[in-house]
């Protein structure tokens, strides 16, 4: 694989994590450039495009960019010119646009003032990987959200990695790492739902698959996609690590897949979801007793309406009353209209009335009893979005084996608190899967 490293704005290619993650790809046998463009001084994107013009043959479907700071904009430049579909870019701290820093404004301007050509882009890559800081000093993290928002994705929160650069501690990456190796065994799937509409996922094979195979399917929460923040990246990992396949896909209107979410209902996810576990059965050389469910949000409202056994199943945040729960979550709640929500990347997504009438059909706390494989809730104590006791109540009808997992101060994102989450995930599916 060929690897692109784009440094940033008074950057170079022996600052910050740039010769660590070097060291490791090459270690891997992988193929690294690390071009240096000139910077402060007659930086311009012109400047820029004459440095890396003798490395555009060499970009094929083998390529990964990694940019850092400005890189991601240059690179979005790349991905406009080029005729081929790279595997994968990493943007790292990246913006398209101005920051509203003035000094750096000035020298970034013939990068990022334009709309990019984003449909084009998204067209030249297969997989797209958005990471941002919640306490970057340079870069808003809204920035990295609209960026992963064109690409039907959305950003990978690191907590207090400032910049991702030397005065941040950044001189090693190994999330970076974790990411790459994942883009590396992870690849596109398609499938068509009752209505036609193309679905776009991922299939993770593990680096070491056992004649054991054992698959876990996600299913996403409300609005989001199959990336769910950057969670469902990171519960992928784990269990590809643990030697599991896992498939995950973007219910339709959601990320990459085709759709109207304002059209979307219940009934139209929990049909897609016995969709998706149908397709994955079809797999080769797949066992149909040995499938996994995992549900975060209101994924958790899908598989419980859908009532189906699998071998176990794990609920992050659980729901049990979709209606009053996710009614709250809405800036405009109009059952009878339309209503709005404003996402954190600033877009606003709209459900119709279907939607809440639809909900009113399903009884989950009934619907949880009728579950006879091993089922697991896990809820955070602080999770502002689903209160722990919708968890509590299901887990109150749900039948043996069953357990409750209560990961003290955890928010609904699960995001201080990942580690606890991800092995006790890991822990449920070794054990019954």
């Amino acid at each position: 694989m060929k690897f692109f490293m784009i440094h940033g704005a008074y950057g170079n290619p022996e600052g910050n994590w740039f010769p660590w993650l070097k060291q490791k790809l090459e270690e891997l046998g992988h193929e690294i450039h690390i071009p240096k463009f000139p910077t402060p001084e007659d930086q311009t994107l012109e400047t820029w495009m004459k440095v890396f013009q003798p490395y555009m043959d060499k970009i094929d479907e083998e390529t990964i960019f990694i940019g850092h700071s400005l890189g991601p904009a240059f690179i979005l430049n790349i991905l406009e010119k080029i005729d081929v579909k790279v595997k994968a870019c990493f943007f790292v701290a990246g913006f398209a646009g101005f920051i509203g820093d003035e000094q750096f404004d000035s020298i970034n301007k013939s990068f990022v003032d334009r709309e990019f050509e984003w449909n084009r882009i998204h067209e030249n890559c297969e997989q797209f990987y958005v990471i941002n800081s919640d306490n970057d000093p340079y870069v808003s993290i809204i920035k990295g959200k609209k960026i992963a928002a064109k690409f039907g994705t959305e950003t990978i929160t690191i907590e207090g990695a400032g910049h991702f650069n030397t005065d941040a501690g950044y001189t090693e990456f190994p999330q970076l790492l974790e990411y790459i190796n994942l883009s590396l065994r992870q690849k596109k799937i398609f499938a068509f739902n009752d209505y036609n509409e193309r679905l776009v996922g991922y299939k993770a094979i593990p680096l070491k698959e056992s004649s054991d195979k054992k698959i876990v399917i996600l299913a996403h929460g409300l609005g989001v996609s199959k990336v769910d923040y950057g969670m469902f990246d990171q519960i992928t990992i784990s269990l590809n690590d643990e030697g599991y396949i896992v498939y995950r896909f973007d219910f339709s209107g959601c990320g990459e897949s085709e759709g109207d979410y304002s059209e979307t209902s219940l009934t139209k996810l929990k049909d897609e979801l016995k969709f998706i576990i149908d397709f994955v059965a079809r797999e080769e050389q797949v066992d149909k007793g040995k499938i996994g469910l995992l549900g975060m949000s209101f994924g958790t409202a899908v598989i419980l309406a859908l009532k189906q056994d699998m071998k176990a199943v794990v609920l992050l945040g659980s729901i049990a009353h979709p209606r009053e729960i996710i009614s709250k979550l809405f800036n405009t709640y109009r059952p009878e209209g339309i209503s709005e929500r404003k996402r954190s990347n600033e877009e606003t997504f709209k459900i119709k009335s279907q939607f809440w009438s639809d909900c009113d059909s399903y009884d989950l706390l009934s619907n949880v009893s009728k579950i006879t494989c091993p089922i697991m809730f896990i809820h955070g104590t602080k999770d502002d979005a689903v209160p722990i006791s919708e968890s509590m109540q299901l887990y109150e009808n749900a039948n043996e084996p069953k357990e409750f997992r209560a990961i003290k101060d955890a928010g609904h994102d699960y995001l201080r608190h990942r580690e606890e989450m991800l092995q006790a995930v890991v822990e449920w599916f070794e054990r019954y899967l």
